[in-house]
């Protein structure tokens, strides 16, 4: 059950802001300090549940929502509160509201109990939900092997598997890998990993360990020219790690590129936390689900975030995307309603914009300054010449010295042009031009350029002594 829409009010940098959001993919752009992430961190909020809104960004007056889900016939259900929502109603998410606060009535009514049970009834409808924020912290670090039963101290003891722990537990292990409103940790998704490796094993089911090698596998869909897959688990003297197999061999997860730490990062987030919601189903294909993801192209070569909400979107049909980017290359190929342009007016006040038609067919310059603001796609040097240029045009009279200056200004500016990626391919045709085997053609190209520009008067001619003729 995706999310439709959301409004809120004093939050962050907004007073008031209002979002309609398409149904798979929402990409949020504007400069720094415009409010995206604080616009993904009130989303996370409302969708992922036990998620601490960071009291920063609440304001002094409360901070009101409305939002509204997508149920089952595509009809929207409308929710509204005060941030933070709490987890429960037994237990707060933040000091300074109990769950009757956030609901805006009295503690001693049992109504806000159940209106509460309404919204969390809602948030479970939205299926799997997941938060990855913008740091994506990589160390070396070593797993001692699958968690031990609770209360026994000694590594010799028996290894317990998930299955044998509390639903609680097993509950309050997932959401603490997944709610972090500051990074992600690589120690929190080795040791998920160990841990599913080592129950697909002991349980004799191949369904959990194939979910290690989906995320070696859509990872490869990404990794453009470096493809990878899931080795196993390695060991060491200081302990087990995740090892993949790689165009340069086999290497641990802290020896790929930062790039490549990152992504596998979050998509074993994403894959390990959708497929333990569902059970592990034998597909995750349709199953609803939300990710909520702060720089999504964070250090990643720019021929591999084009490629990202793509095959996010091929994989995960009835995953509904939320995320920011700087990089123009997100924004190509995608939909009408899917980007989220966050601009401040000249009074300061934040407003919010989708683009009315599809980004296909775009060039990165067109995307730069159609929505991140990037006027001119160029150096800063060329770009105060141009300036300069534009400014000298402008004047009705020029002295001497502003011809002369407007004169250097064209030659230096058709340079640079000339040795841009244009001059390359102009070399190239000339020199293919040049070539002994193209003198023939080159001597055919003159005779037709010479017959087309003698046509005309021919023509003429002809059709001046048959009117002569006429008169005659």
């Amino acid at each position: 059950m995706p999310i439709a829409a959301l409004r809120f009010t004093n939050l962050g940098p907004f007073e008031e802001v209002d979002f309609d959001f398409d149904q798979q993919i929402n990409v949020l752009v504007g400069p720094n300090n415009c409010g995206k992430t604080t616009s993904l961190l009130a989303l996370a909020n409302l969708a992922v549940r036990r998620f601490q809104l960071p009291p920063k960004l609440l304001r002094q007056h409360p901070s009101a929502f409305h939002t509204s889900f997508f149920d089952g016939d595509r009809k929207q259900r409308p929710l509204e509160g005060i941030f933070p929502v709490a987890y429960s109603a037994d237990d707060p998410a933040s000091p300074w509201f109990t769950a009757a606060d956030i609901l805006g009535v009295s503690k001693g009514d049992k109504w806000p109990y159940a209106k509460f049970k309404e919204f969390d009834d809602s948030r479970k409808c939205l299926g799997y939900t997941s938060f990855v924020p913008a740091l994506r912290w990589s160390t070396d670090y070593r797993s001692e092997g699958p968690m031990r039963k609770p209360g026994t101290a000694s590594k010799d003891s028996e290894v317990a598997t998930r299955a044998e722990w509390s639903e609680k537990e097993e509950r309050a292990l997932r959401d603490e890998t997944h709610t972090r409103a500051s990074l992600v940790r690589d120690d929190q998704i080795v040791q998920q990993i160990v841990e599913l490796d080592y129950r697909s094993y002991r349980l004799q089911k191949p369904v959990m360990r194939e979910i290690l090698n989906d995320i070696a596998r859509l990872a490869s869909k990404i990794t453009e020219g470096y493809p990878i897959a899931f080795s196993g688990i390695a060991e060491d003297d200081r302990g087990l790690f995740l090892e993949f197999e790689t165009p340069d061999g086999k290497m641990p997860l802290d020896v790929l590129s930062q790039g490549t730490q990152s992504l596998i990062q979050w998509l074993a987030q994403l894959f390990i936390g959708y497929a333990k919601h569902y059970r592990f189903p034998r597909s995750l294909n349709r199953k609803p689900g939300i990710l909520i993801i702060d720089e999504i192209d964070a250090h990643l070569h720019p021929s591999w975030q084009r490629k990202i909400l793509p095959a996010l979107a091929r994989q995960f049909p009835g995953l509904q995307v939320f995320c920011s980017t700087h990089s123009p290359l997100m924004l190509a190929g995608l939909k009408a309603g899917q980007i989220q342009l966050l601009t401040r007016d000249p009074n300061g006040k934040i407003t919010v914009s989708r683009n009315e038609s599809d980004i296909i067919g775009w060039s990165a310059d067109e995307i730069l300054t159609s929505f991140l603001g990037v006027d001119n796609a160029t150096d800063l040097d060329s770009e105060e010449i141009l300036q300069r240029l534009q400014e000298l045009r402008g004047k009705k009279r020029l002295t001497a010295k502003q011809r002369k200056e407007l004169e250097s200004l064209r030659n230096t500016m058709n340079q640079r042009l000339l040795a841009g990626p244009a001059s390359e391919e102009l070399a190239q045709f000339t020199h293919g031009m040049n070539r002994p085997g193209n003198n023939s053609r080159k001597e055919s190209a003159q005779k037709e350029t010479r017959s087309r520009k003698t046509a005309p008067a021919s023509r003429t001619s002809k059709s001046t002594r048959k009117s002569t003729k006429a008169k005659k």
